[in-house]
């Protein structure tokens, strides 16, 4: 499993629901490396509207090393395949939220 971390923008603010922008962690189930697991992360950000603008990291996760409040999220992903996990800040905030 990988964790992929970016900071990422709606393309229309339709797609936001008020958010100007959001930390996104994508866990990937199926991928062979880390360019890999950004790509597929790409790939899922645009299929709901939104762009990533900078990659804060990839990195291989197991079970074991993974916060007991996100462990939902990583069983999702290792049955669905990726999970995308969005922590907005609102319009006109600076401020971008943190999860990991």
């Amino acid at each position: 499993m990988w964790l992929v971390r970016v900071e990422a923008k709606p393309d229309k603010p339709s797609f936001a629901a008020g958010a100007e922008g959001a930390i996104v962690n994508v866990w990937v189930r199926d991928a062979r490396d880390a360019d890999t697991a950004v790509s597929v992360s790409q790939r899922e950000l645009v299929g709901v509207g939104w762009r990533s603008r900078r990659l804060e990291r990839a990195r291989p996760m197991r079970r074991d090393e993974v916060k007991e409040e996100h462990l939902p999220f990583f069983d999702e992903a290792d049955e669905e395949g990726v999970v995308l996990v969005f922590y907005c800040w609102p319009d006109g905030s600076e401020a971008a939220g943190s999860g990991e």
